[in-house]
């Protein structure tokens, strides 16, 4: 049975149509006569590899859409943090270098960009047994067993070279139900002699994600990042290319002259029209003169107009920039127009789109890279272990001085009222970085400070020792005996 009311069996035929839409019976809007109801979208053909390929290796566009997030997600990289690294520096220079050595900020871009290109990639977690899954600990894969010493690679392959085992995962309670249980490592480009890893020893990267029925027939892999903007790509370089073939066209001669159709007919008659128009043209190209018949030849130049290109241009990048989610001036380094168009905002808003994309996309792979390189090298997972993505939005120096003179003058205000201690913010300076050179020393000696400043001048009396004459109240000093003078009072 429909869900929809549908008309009375006696309803005139007229009226037994059901619409959901705006309907102009006189104009046909909206009605089986409309010609825009005839528009549809047809089934997308997913690109194969070789069209991918040649598309990211002829297009500088097609390139920048690829590698452009996946570098600005890794520009400023990471601060790794766990209890007491700041007490070991041993071991924070062991996880640095260890880090370094696996290549791991080259491997993360390197998966991100043929994620990107040809909808997914994985980065294989080499140890003795690829076969052989990781215990699996309430929803978590368990890495204990990536002890000190037991990586033996890392490496990455895209899609093509990382085929689905064949199996999906049925098990429900599986952090991996309904993705492949196996992928089988091609070490060659017949795909011949593959390696079997079990998904618990692999981290995929995925592309732009796909509904489900999609996904299975793109062989359990998403899209490419370029499938959807394909089309403006082609329009933007078709465009460009006629553009460029128009300046050749910027000027056209025109000669005339009499009996040219007859002298087309013969053969000898084409081959001396040919010759004397040779002539002509080697002539103009060699010394800027032209000489034709002043009876029988007649010389005329042509310009083309070039007004209106520019518009089109610029509307087609506009579609590229919008079809690919990036800002102008991120993919075509040109600053926006108008008045007090600086573009900031919209660097911003990308920058927030990509952070946002980091936390999501990249936190989760990142993490498992980081406690397998770090068990390797520790043999052991830190307590309280974190990492924190460093900030894109770069601020500049007079925009640095400025919100640091804010947050003195708060400082001061709360400080005066009494609301904070000198030793807490001394420690907030401590931890915001604000001074390089401040120590835990810097920050004891803030707190003995007030502890100081709160002591009564019998507490202060008694610290100095029997007899010391307690600290006079501020303004009640007796002022300094002129130099070279004896006070009588000593």
């Amino acid at each position: 049975m429909s869900p929809y009311p549908v008309p009375a069996e006696d309803a005139p035929s007229e009226v037994r149509h059901a619409y959901d839409s705006i309907v102009n019976w006189m104009s046909g809007l909206g009605g089986l006569a409309d010609k825009a109801r005839a528009s549809q979208w047809a089934f997308a053909i997913t690109e194969n590899w070789q069209s991918l390929t040649n598309l990211y290796r002829s297009s500088w566009l097609a390139r920048k859409i690829v590698r452009a997030r996946a570098d600005d997600m890794l520009r400023a990289g990471f601060d790794l943090d766990w209890d007491g690294h700041d007490k070991n520096s041993d071991d924070v220079d062991a996880v640095k270098r260890a880090i370094t050595r696996w290549g791991l900020i080259p491997k993360l871009r390197e998966a991100l960009y043929w994620s990107n290109l040809y909808g997914g990639s994985v980065i294989t977690l080499g140890c003795d047994d690829m076969k052989k899954p990781l215990p699996v600990v309430d929803g978590l894969i368990n890495f204990e067993q990536f002890g000190k010493g037991k990586l033996r690679y890392l490496h990455v392959f895209d899609r093509w070279r990382a085929n689905h085992g064949g199996v999906i995962d049925s098990d429900i309670a599986s952090p991996n139900a309904g993705k492949p249980v196996e992928h089988v490592i091609a070490a060659s480009e017949t795909g011949e002699n593959g390696t079997q890893v079990n998904w618990t020893k692999v981290v995929r990267f995925d592309g732009a994600l796909v509904p489900w029925i999609t996904w299975r027939s793109n062989a359990m892999w998403h899209d490419s990042e370029l499938q959807a903007v394909i089309e403006v790509l082609r329009s933007y370089d078709s465009t460009t290319s006629n553009i460029a073939s128009l300046i050749f066209e910027a000027n056209v001669d025109v000669l005339k002259a009499n009996g040219i159709t007859k002298a087309l007919t013969t053969a000898g008659g084409i081959a001396a029209l040919q010759e004397r128009y040779a002539m002509i043209a080697a002539m103009k190209s060699n010394n800027r003169i032209m000489v034709i018949d002043k009876e029988k030849e007649d010389y005329d130049r042509k310009p083309f107009q070039f007004s209106g290109l520019d518009r089109i241009w610029e509307k087609i990048m506009l579609d590229v920039a919008g079809a690919s989610s990036y800002p102008v001036t991120r993919l075509f380094g040109q600053a926006p127009a108008g008045l007090n168009a600086t573009g900031d905002s919209d660097i911003r808003n990308y920058y927030d789109d990509v952070m946002s994309r980091m936390e999501i996309d990249l936190r989760p792979r990142l993490a498992v890279l980081l406690e397998v390189i770090i068990r390797n090298e520790l043999g052991r997972m830190p307590d309280g272990f974190e990492f924190t993505f460093r900030p894109l939005w770069q601020q500049t120096e007079l925009e640095k001085s400025q919100i640091g003179l804010n947050h003195a003058n708060r400082d001061k205000t709360y400080f005066d009222c009494g609301a904070v201690t000198g030793g807490l913010l001394a420690r907030q300076l401590k931890n915001d970085g604000t001074y390089a050179t401040m120590e835990d020393d810097d920050v004891d000696m803030a707190v003995e400070m007030d502890q100081q400043a709160q002591q009564t001048p019998e507490q202060a009396a008694a610290l100095l020792g029997k007899g010391a004459k307690p600290p006079q109240p501020i303004g009640t000093e007796k002022p300094a005996a002129p130099v070279g003078t004896v006070d009588p009072n000593e």
